[in-house]
């Protein structure tokens, strides 16, 4: 059974795993920048939730929808930015699309092995 996440947890994740694409000095693969997202997105949905919890916001999903594409996009820009300038071979189609799966799915896979709340 799908249960729906708690209110910020969507959206701390996004910004966490945003946090962790954004643009940095070295080149990263896809399974370390997945990686990383994970660990930071675990820690943002954490956070969001805590935030959420204490302030009593209304849950929202629109935000996490905006931020993580756009942040799996300017990582895809950079990353192919920064290896061109180094001699690096670009991000493949299969490495991109296997990092915004593993970040897409993320949440759907924690929400249908959690048990739901009675």
């Amino acid at each position: 059974m799908i249960t729906r996440p708690a209110p910020g947890v969507l959206t701390g994740y996004a910004v966490g795993a945003a946090v962790a694409l954004f643009p940095n000095q070295l080149p990263r693969s896809a399974a370390v920048a997945a990686a990383v997202a994970l660990l930071f997105g675990l820690v943002g949905a954490l956070i969001g939730r805590a935030v959420a919890r204490r302030r009593g916001v209304a849950p929202s999903y629109r935000c996490a929808l905006y931020v993580l594409p756009a942040a799996l996009v300017g990582w895809l820009l950079w990353q192919n930015h920064l290896r061109a300038a180094a001699g690096v071979t670009e991000v493949g189609v299969v490495e991109f699309t296997a990092l915004a799966a593993v970040l897409g799915a993320a949440p759907f896979a924690s929400s249908c092995t959690r048990p739901p709340r009675w």
